[in-house]
């Protein structure tokens, strides 16, 4: 299990640690997509003198009252120039007419928002970092993100090309491809100026992580072919992987031991008993539960009586509480909720342990890992001794284990809580669905909340099993007001809101389910919603389905049917 999960850990790291490369180009300088209803304001005010300016820039962004605050949003390209990116056979003539038009038209809208930009900075109404933002590359933004912004550093690599001594006549046709050039097809100075500024900002501040190299273009490029360029690049690779292998070691060695435990009572000595990967599952779990439970709305009362439940029995042998309802109803984020209002309900002190069985659907957990999943955290928490590997590889022996340890738990005046979300999601193997390892009563102290599809097998069973109706919670479809509520708190962690029409089409299409899901899928799309796109392109859908298909047509209207149609192959075979 080391090796898998060092392989996990290197794949992790290597996305996750941040890679720049800088050359000779500041980069790409787009038009800002979102421009702040105030400052877009301010920078208009600045050529109010020239109406056709002032009616270009308007042409170009609409507001959005939809965003909070409100905000001035770049058209679409093809919304003036049709052909714009037309790859269909015979439109050649249209597309590169649309093509040269966009770029004339786009270094218009740059050159009027930066010396707005530039005149508002002069008169105080704009800060310099605002400023900034309409002349800043992506590039340079990359670098704010990933460096500065997010504290990075440990886990950075930073390697930066020089190119000494090259002739003003060699530009630009031979550095075409290593430096920015103007729409005229000249050296851009004041791109040049702000990446000799970006390097100077790197070379001060990230010195630790530097990786400076210089080389001399030949005949305006890099030539693997020529001694030195080879030389160049093979520095340029034994840098990479030589401290890739040692930030990875780092992460690898931290990882490990912080896995090291004294868990085995009287025993002193630091052993590795339990798995990297187990413990990357358990706090998978738990952080999962902790995202979901933040989804739960209109729930306050079925949550109330089952917090209820669990006090008035927690003193007495009880039985098993069930959650049951459709799919999509909310289910697991109750039981998550219940998981985190434990402690202030029953103790302070207690241990909860959650499974959320269908998380890695369509694939299905057998019974005996659950169940051997749940002893071990059980021991861990109360310094109990965990099952031996022979009781553990063993159904029988295994499901005595489990019931003794939860006498042992409440026998020692602990308290614990048992989550186990979506039971009929498990595999057949044990006869699972049948829940003859489920405990018929639960000693004192110990709770047992299973969640399950009403129509499932499962369920039925359980019927068989538990006759008590206290302990069925059902959970049923929001109201509308609860789905207005749901609505509401959604926007406005999305920093976003909705036209009355639109929210009235939202939740005309809500109350043919009262499904959760399905909101929460609508309002997934609704947030993208301007305030001045037409009802008619809205289509809010009446169920689940209905809208996972408009999300694939819209995946493939937008990146092409062979992509897409490849892309989710590819993911449904890696499940």
């Amino acid at each position: 299990s080391r090796t898998i999960f060092q392989l996990i850990l290197l794949l992790y790291f290597y996305v996750w640690a941040q890679k720049a490369l800088l050359g000779n180009r500041y980069g790409y300088r787009a038009l800002p997509r979102l421009v702040p209803e105030k400052h877009f304001e301010v920078l208009l005010s600045k050529l109010s003198k020239n109406p056709e300016d002032v009616k270009q820039l308007n042409q170009w962004y609409l507001k959005d009252n939809n965003a909070v605050p409100p905000t001035y949003v770049l058209q679409p390209i093809t919304d003036h120039f049709p052909h714009f990116g037309d790859l269909q056979p015979g439109s050649e003539a249209q597309r590169d007419d649309s093509l040269l038009s966009w770029r004339f038209t786009e270094t218009k809208l740059l050159k009027l928002l930066r010396s707005a930009a530039a005149a508002a900075e002069a008169a105080g109404d704009i800060t310099a970092k605002q400023k900034q933002h309409f002349f800043t590359s992506v590039t340079e933004q990359e670098f704010e993100q990933g460096l500065w912004k997010d504290s990075s550093e440990p886990s950075a690599l930073l390697f930066v090309r020089e190119i000494p001594c090259q002739r003003m006549k060699d530009v630009p046709k031979r550095l075409a491809k290593y430096m920015d050039l103007s729409a005229d097809g000249l050296l851009d100075a004041e791109a040049q100026g702000l990446l000799t500024g970006l390097k100077s900002h790197l070379y001060a501040t990230r010195q630790k992580i530097l990786n400076l190299n210089c080389v001399e273009l030949s005949k305006g490029s890099i030539d693997p072919k020529r001694k030195e360029h080879a030389r160049y690049l093979d520095i340029i690779c034994e840098q990479f992987v030589l401290q890739m292998k040692a930030r990875i070691g780092e992460v690898v060695d931290l990882k490990v031991e912080g896995r090291r435990r004294n868990i085995w009572g009287s025993i002193d000595e630091e052993k590795e008993i339990i798995s990297d990967l187990w413990v990357e599952q358990v706090g998978w779990h738990v952080s999962m539960s902790n995202e979901l439970c933040r989804g739960l709305y209109g729930r306050e009362s079925l949550l109330g009586k089952l917090c209820c439940a669990m006090w008035e029995s927690t003193n007495v042998p009880h039985g098993t509480l069930v959650v049951h309802g459709a799919a999509g109803m909310g289910k697991t984020a109750l039981l998550c909720k219940v998981a985190q209002e434990t402690r202030s309900v029953l103790d302070a002190e207690a241990a909860v342990v959650i499974r959320l069985l269908s998380a890695h659907h369509p694939q299905r957990p057998n019974i005996d890992n659950v169940l051997r999943s749940i002893c071990l955290q059980i021991c861990l928490a109360w310094g109990l001794a965990p099952p031996s590997p022979l009781t553990a590889n063993n159904h029988q022996e295994l499901l005595q284990f489990f019931r003794n340890v939860l006498t042992e738990v409440s026998q020692q005046g602990n308290t614990l809580l048992i989550i186990l979300d979506a039971v009929d999601h498990l595999s057949d193997v044990h006869h699972a669905h049948k829940l003859r390892w489920m405990p018929a009563n639960l000693p004192p102290n110990v709770h047992l909340v299973v969640s399950m599809d009403t129509n499932s097998e499962a369920f039925a069973n359980m019927r068989l099993k538990l006759n008590s109706q206290r302990s069925y919670f059902e959970v049923e479809g929001l109201s509308r007001d609860e789905g207005r509520q749901m609505m509401e708190s959604y926007l406005h962690e999305s920093q976003r809101t909705l036209t009355p029409e639109q929210r009235e089409a939202v939740l005309r299409s809500f109350e043919t389910t009262g499904c959760p899901l399905h909101l929460k899928m609508i309002l997934s799309a609704a947030k993208r919603w301007l305030s001045f796109t037409p009802l008619a392109a809205t289509h809010p859908s009446t169920n689940t389905q209905e809208v996972m298909l408009q999300l694939f047509l819209k995946l493939e209207e937008k990146h092409g049917k062979e992509l897409v149609g490849g892309a989710l192959g590819y993911i449904a075979l890696a499940r």
